[in-house]
């Protein structure tokens, strides 16, 4: 089947997708139960964070990485480095999960190279999975240019999140909006530094960000998976 690039990409990174995903706050539900997010500019300050670092030394930096070398053997390389590369327990799973839901939504709907073994591989527990390279592995077959492919997929998250808080802190859907729109220049930016990464840059973390990802694990009355 021929990949209609333009649909693929609209439909892979829906923020309604990965299936699952509103199921998580990736800890911005700890610093809730401290008070220290309780309104949209607390919010958005945490979520520029994480983009900077999080996302965009491990969900962007996978990307382009495997665009550069498109085989099995640096798929299972970066699914296992991704795994290994998150100390949070919630957040490995969530990821796991997530990009469980993401192989399978694309092996499903698209005739993608090498969908269908790395969805085998997770299967069989041989790989963990992960949302960012399900969708590297569709962007790249249909000829998506590697910039648009993580800007998609980082819109998305942070639109997923942005809902999350919407619900999770609560923030008005306005409110929800004015913070996406805020959030475009740090997107296109993060883009931009994803490019300038080299290997040893790949999972990069914030302690805080790290400690309040583990810290949910623990936390007893919550609304978020992590």
């Amino acid at each position: 089947m021929d990949l209609d690039a333009d649909f693929l990409l609209l439909h892979l990174s829906d923020s309604a997708l990965p299936t699952g995903a509103f199921a998580h706050s990736f800890g911005f539900e700890t610093y809730m139960d401290a008070e220290r997010i309780t309104n949209a500019e607390e919010f958005q300050d945490w979520l520029k964070v994480l983009l900077k670092v999080q996302l965009t030394s491990s969900d962007a930096l996978a990307m382009r990485m495997f665009y550069a070398t498109p085989t099995v053997s640096e798929l299972k390389r970066l699914d296992e480095r991704l795994f290994a590369g998150t100390p949070a327990r919630e957040i490995r799973e969530a990821n796991a999960r997530m990009g469980t839901r993401m192989a399978e939504i694309v092996a499903g709907t698209y005739s993608v190279p090498l969908i269908v073994e790395y969805l085998e591989l997770i299967q069989h527990r041989e790989l963990s999975g992960h949302p960012a390279l399900a969708l590297a592995l569709a962007t790249h077959s249909a000829g998506i240019d590697v910039d648009r492919a993580i800007h998609a997929h980082l819109t998305a998250t942070v639109s997923s999140l942005i809902q999350n808080a919407v619900r999770g802190i609560p923030l008005g859907q306005m409110a929800g909006q004015r913070v996406m729109f805020a959030m475009r220049e740090h997107i296109g930016a993060a883009v931009k530094r994803s490019a300038n990464l080299d290997e040893i840059d790949f999972c990069s973390g914030d302690p805080g960000l790290d400690i309040s990802q583990m810290v949910h694990q623990t936390q007893r009355a919550r609304l978020f998976m992590s």
